[in-house]
């Protein structure tokens, strides 16, 4: 975010003409959001007017999707307006030819693709940092103590008062890795002997 401001500042805008729409990075609130949820957006093209030039600090910021980005910067070009993007010191207008607009919004897309999970590992490792999420994988059955595997196996075969999940959690390792080193829940691993009658 504070690249992007010291990109507008140092195309001349205003702070008091930011707009800035604050999106979550990812996961499920990410996927909720609708393109007409960026408020900020939707007021600065309602008040687009012929020769106004929108400044954007990359033209990956004013959209959600390909589909958003273009329907953006069409919308811009409608009104009689013009787009620069300060990123690539890039002005679109009307007198842009449409494939070199149509280029230019399919880059942008690639470049939100790939920022995407930029700023989920920024968010993740703050909240690593806060203590607030662990990450990582759970040891194997194997990195515990000879005595802790004994108990482990034990639990997991024979203890019907502990959930799977109760009995990952006991010993530190997920439940897919107990079962992996010891078989079924609650169903010791033998050889079933055939009977011959």
């Amino acid at each position: 975010m504070g690249d992007q401001l010291a990109a507008l500042k140092a195309a001349g805008v205003l702070e008091r003409y930011v707009y800035i729409d604050r999106m979550p990075a990812g996961g499920r609130q990410a996927t909720r959001r609708r393109p007409s949820d960026l408020v900020e957006r939707e007021a600065v093209l309602a008040d687009l007017r012929s020769g106004v030039r929108l400044v954007v600090a990359s033209l990956s910021v004013i959209g959600r999707s390909e589909q958003d980005i273009g329907a953006t910067v069409w919308q811009v070009l409608a009104a009689g307006a013009s787009v620069y993007a300060r990123e690539r010191d890039l002005t679109i207008d009307v007198e842009t030819g449409r494939e070199i607009v149509k280029a230019e919004i399919a880059a942008a897309a690639k470049a939100l693709m790939r920022s995407r999970p930029d700023e989920a590992r920024k968010v993740l490792s703050k909240l690593v940092e806060g203590g607030a999420v662990k990450v990582g994988r759970r040891p194997a059955v194997q990195a515990l103590p000879p005595e802790k595997q004994e108990a482990a196996r034990q639990d997991w075969l024979t203890n019907r008062a502990l959930s799977r999940e109760q009995v990952a959690e006991k010993y530190g390792v997920s439940a897919g890795a107990l079962k992996n080193a010891f078989g079924n829940r609650l169903m010791p691993r033998r050889r079933r002997e055939r009977s011959t009658k």
